[in-house]
C-alpha cells in the first residue's frame, strides 16, 4: 500500500535534524581502535623529528657562546648573564631530548608487549609515562602528539591524565628537571661563563665581577631562592658609609 511505502521510504531517507540527534546522542558512531602502525610510525618519526631539533639546539648554543664571549670581553657582564640563561636552557632541552629519544626507541622495540596489554606494563610504564608527560612540553613535535593520541586509545584518557600531570610520580627525574620552567641557579651561570671565557681565553674572575643574582634584578621584583624568584623577599637596607678617617696627627714641635 501507499502507507508502508511511504514508512520505507522515511527509513530509506532519515531527516538531516533527526540523524543530527541521533549522531550527538552516540548512536551510529563507532569506537576509535588502536593502530599500531600508527604508533609505531610515530615513535620513529619522533626520534627523527628530536634528533632534528637537537641539531638545531646545538647550533644555536654555539653562536649565544661566542656572542657571550664578545659580551664579556667587552666587560658587559650583565647581557652576558642573560644570554647565559637562553644557552643553559637550550642545553638543557637537548639533554631532556636525549633521554626521550631513548624511550621512544625502548617502545619501538618492545611494541609487541605493548600492543597485546590491556594495561600498561610495568616495564613501559616510565618510558611511557615520560613520553606522554614530555609531549606538550616539547617545541611542537606533532608525531609525540600522534603518539599520546594512540596511547589514549588504548588505555583510555584518565591515564594519560595521570601521565601528564605525573600524579603516579612515574616520569623520569632527569627528564623533569631539564624540562622545567625553573631559572638556573647563578652558580650554575657563574661557571658556565667561566667555562666560556676559558674557551676563548679571556681574563676574567667571578670574584671580582659581581653577578649575583640580586645584582641583575630590581628589587621590587624580588632575588633568586633554590631557582626561583622570590618576590615576598625586601633586600635589607645597604650599610651606612664608612666613618671618615681620622685627621692626621700635629706635625711634631721644632727642635730648640
Amino acid at each position: 500500500s501507499k502507507a508502508t511505502v511511504s514508512v520505507l521510504n522515511w527509513h530509506c531517507h532519515v531527516p538531516p535534524l533527526i540523524t543530527h540527534k541521533m549522531s550527538w546522542l552516540g548512536f551510529g558512531k563507532s569506537k576509535e581502535k588502536f593502530d599500531k602502525v600508527k604508533y609505531s610510525a610515530g615513535l620513529k618519526m619522533a626520534v627523527t623529528r628530536m634528533h632534528q631539533q637537537q641539531n638545531k639546539k646545538r647550533n644555536l648554543v654555539a653562536n649565544l657562546r661566542r656572542e657571550i664571549a664578545t659580551l664579556m670581553a667587552n666587560g658587559k657582564c650583565e647581557n652576558a648573564r642573560i644570554k647565559c640563561e637562553v644557552a643553559l636552557r637550550d642545553e638543557y632541552y637537548q639533554e631532556a631530548l636525549d633521554v626521550v629519544v631513548l624511550f621512544c626507541q625502548l617502545l619501538t622495540t618492545r611494541q609487541l608487549l605493548f600492543c597485546e596489554s590491556t594495561t600498561c606494563p610495568l616495564d613501559l610504564n616510565e618510558s611511557l609515562q615520560t613520553v606522554v608527560w614530555a609531549t606538550s612540553r616539547t617545541e611542537g613535535i606533532q608525531e609525540l602528539q600522534a603518539v599520546r593520541h594512540q596511547v589514549a586509545v588504548k588505555f583510555g584518557k584518565d591515564w594519560v591524565d595521570i601521565a601528564m600531570q605525573d600524579r603516579e610520580n612515574a616520569v623520569n627525574a632527569r627528564v623533569k628537571e631539564k624540562l622545567s620552567v625553573t631559572i638556573p641557579a647563578p652558580e650554575r651561570c657563574l661557571a658556565y661563563l667561566q667555562g666560556i671565557c676559558d674557551e676563548f681565553n679571556l681574563d676574567w674572575e667571578p670574584v671580582s665581577a659581581s653577578l649575583a643574582a640580586s645584582d641583575l634584578i630590581p628589587a621590587s621584583a624580588g632575588v633568586y631562592r633554590d631557582g626561583k624568584v622570590d618576590t615576598s623577599f625586601t633586600p635589607p637596607p645597604p650599610p651606612p658609609p664608612p666613618p671618615p678617617p681620622p685627621p692626621p696627627p700635629p706635625p711634631p714641635p721644632p727642635p730648640p
